[in-house]
């Protein structure tokens, strides 16, 4: 199981293109909601395969991390990313398309859960 004192470790190692500053890992939802913002830079410059990466750990943390880090997952950093991909257009297929099984589960779900 992946610890909340691991998850700056895994973003370094994983997407070494993000900068995490040091007052943002103080909680584990700062770092997380720098990981959605990094994620939402990414999609706004088209750059798929960051996307890719950003997609591949948001599931990797999904799958293996405690409680804490999953919600942090499912209620920062995939609803910011909804919220961003909705309103992007020709980009947004192709971004979901890039979506792991589980990360595309919880967008479906915060998608859902938006409609009346």
């Amino acid at each position: 199981m992946i610890k909340e004192t691991q998850v700056k470790e895994i973003l370094e190692s994983n997407i070494p293109e993000m900068q995490i500053e040091t007052a943002q890992l103080k909680s584990l939802y700062k770092t997380i909601d720098r990981f959605a913002a990094f994620t939402k830079e990414m999609m706004r410059e088209g750059n798929l395969p960051l996307i890719r990466d950003c997609f591949t750990t948001a599931e990797y943390l999904l799958d293996g991390g405690t409680t804490n880090i999953k919600l942090a997952i499912e209620n920062i950093y995939v609803f910011t990313i909804t919220g961003f991909m909705d309103i992007t257009g020709a980009v947004s297929k192709q971004v979901k398309e890039l979506m792991p099984a589980h990360l595309k589960e919880s967008y479906q779900k915060q998608v859902c859960y938006r409609c009346p």
